[in-house]
């Protein structure tokens, strides 16, 4: 049969009215939600992500944390590995300070002994060869203390507890006082010691004048040592002249004709424990620290220090340094009113010292010859005694001239032979120019007006003396030193008994050595204070030490001590300290 065609697929029914809108509807929603779920897929995506990368942060940040404090713990050992360290550096510096402090004290305790005993047995009666002899121990006992100070100094340098002690000081009485110093050396050798300061220098500064006399009193002696003839001049230069409550700044120099220094090796001389020749050094001595020193205490004086220097020729040391200027400083003094106008002819053979010489009369208001035949007649003659020529025949030639018949007639000397000839004056050099102004001055008031007797100078009324010493050689010589004198001495072998004893007797001074069996110079010194206090009365007391650090001094003070005396002990310090107390 044949097949019956297919009917088409009846059509969707048309969405009509309601029904159209509600699909509408639901394909609105389902986008919407469709659109909803693919947003909350890609931020839980993110979230995942940014979950990892927090940990993968988490991880890091638990890393370094663990290596920073792992790194705190190296530090945290090291810095007890350095406090530790410091701890010992501070005690092995206890320890040298200690140690240098005893090695000072040991040293220098049986050195007083020494120089004191050979300073008595020289004042005794000696054939020329003994005298020789102890003169010869002398010199090396004064070169053994001057090796122990150089030590010390170098130390405390080093550590840096070398500080200045500033005061108010005579410039020129420090300068002329190193050297008086050298005076005696120089003038065994034949050499000239000329000092030049500048007239514009005040007369008083404010600084440390121990220091400054240490650095210029090293290079003069060095000066001498390397020169066999001819000169040393110790010069002074204002070179920052002082402001209104400023400060003054000074160049110093110490020029000699002695061996020179090579070039390459004018850096070397300042480098510890080292000479710019070790032949010199072996001809004429030394530690090598001297110039060592001084540089650093020109640091320490806000300067520097350098040399100029030629093999052959010789050498010239600078170093500049400042000080404060009190406005209330006495001015510088005046030239006597009765030399002024006055004549005056100067002889002599170094021509360096005669400039100064010139330069120093005429400030002081005198009209200065070299010749003479230059005037009828000179009011004073001032002769410049050179070692080499005879002062004896040099002033009676002078004064045969027609214009010095009548003169005043003063040498300057640096040898005994000065003191023999026909002079009105006589005067040891170096001379200070006040000095020698005043001799002038006196000279001329004797012969224009009639002079009162001269009055005898009061002499020192014996003391009654407390030794505490427990050193029998010290005992001996401090005893016999002071009986010479005419003072007595009750002698206390500890601290102990010298408080014992002072409690037993009144003392006009009490010398008192700070190292001593059963109680020490500082106990004793506070012991006998305190009952002083108690009883309204105070004797000078005085610390006998080797040691001259800061914080011995420190001691001294606390203990109520009025100074101290370092030994060794010279006995021209301990008469000039006796001398202050006797007048008073």
């Amino acid at each position: 049969m044949p097949e019956e065609p297919l009917s088409p697929s009846p059509s969707p029914p048309l969405c009509m009215g309601e029904d159209c809108n509600l699909r509408r509807t639901l394909s609105t929603r389902l986008e919407s939600a469709i659109g909803e779920t693919l947003r909350l897929r890609m931020e839980n995506a993110a979230v995942a992500d940014a979950n990892v990368l927090a940990s993968l942060l988490m991880a890091e940040l638990e890393q370094t944390r663990l290596q920073l404090l792992e790194k705190n713990n190296a530090l945290e050992a090291q810095t007890r590995k350095l406090a530790t360290a410091i701890e010992k550096g501070q005690a092995a510096d206890r320890a040298k300070d200690l140690f240098l402090a005893n090695i000072s004290h040991e040293i220098r305790t049986p050195l007083q002994g020494i120089i004191g005993m050979t300073e008595l047995a020289l004042e005794s009666g000696l054939t020329p060869e003994q005298h020789d002899y102890l003169a010869s121990i002398r010199s090396c006992s004064d070169f053994l203390l001057e090796l122990i100070n150089d030590v010390l100094d170098f130390s405390k340098l080093q550590a840096g507890k070398l500080e200045l002690s500033p005061v108010l000081f005579d410039l020129r009485d420090t300068l002329f006082s190193a050297l008086r110093a050298v005076a005696v050396q120089a003038h065994k050798k034949g050499l000239e010691l000329i000092c030049d300061v500048d007239p514009a220098a005040p007369r008083a500064v404010l600084g440390d004048p121990a220091r400054l006399h240490q650095v210029v009193m090293n290079l003069l002696s060095n000066a001498v040592k390397f020169t066999a003839s001819g000169e040393v001049v110790l010069k002074v230069v204002v070179s920052d002249p002082p402001e209104a409550g400023g400060t003054l700044g000074l160049t110093i120099s110490v020029r000699d004709t002695g061996v020179g220094i090579a070039p390459e090796n004018h850096r070397l001389v300042f480098e510890a424990f080292t000479q710019a020749d070790s032949s010199v050094s072996r001809t004429h001595g030394g530690t090598g620290l001297g110039l060592t020193i001084c540089e650093r205490l020109v640091k320490l004086m806000k300067g520097k220090i350098w040399l100029s220097s030629q093999p052959g020729v010789g050498s010239e040391f600078f170093f500049t340094c400042r000080f404060g200027v009190s406005a209330n400083a006495a001015p510088p003094a005046s030239s006597p009113a009765i030399l002024q106008g006055m004549k005056v002819l100067v002889a002599g053979q170094s021509s360096t010292g005669l400039g100064v010489l010139e330069r120093m009369l005429e400030r002081g208001g005198l009209v200065v010859h070299t010749r003479g035949d230059a005037v009828e007649r000179f009011d004073f003659v001032v002769l410049d005694c050179h070692p080499a020529i005879d002062a004896v025949t040099e002033v009676a030639r002078l004064r045969a001239l027609p214009g010095c018949r009548d003169s005043h007639v003063v040498t300057l000397t640096s040898t005994t032979s000065g003191c023999r000839c026909d002079a009105d004056a006589r005067l040891m050099k170096p001379v200070k120019p006040s000095d020698l102004l005043a001799a002038l001055a006196r000279l001329e008031a004797v012969e224009s007006e009639p002079s009162a007797p001269p009055v005898e100078p009061e002499p020192m009324r014996p003391l009654r003396i407390l030794l505490a010493e427990d050193n029998p050689v010290n005992q001996v010589i401090a005893s016999r030193m002071l009986a010479k004198r005419g003072h007595s001495v009750q002698v206390a072998k500890d601290g102990q008994q010298a408080v014992e004893l002072h409690a037993a007797a009144a003392f006009d001074l009490i010398l008192m050595d700070l190292r001593m069996p059963r109680m020490d110079g500082v106990d004793a010194g506070r012991a006998i204070r305190s009952r002083e206090e108690a009883a309204g009365r105070h004797t000078p007391m005085l610390a006998l030490t080797a040691s001259g650090t800061d914080e011995c001094r420190q001691a001294c003070v606390e203990a109520g001590m009025d100074g101290y005396l370092l030994k060794p002990i010279r006995e021209s310090q301990l008469l000039e300290t006796l001398a202050a107390i006797g007048h008073n």
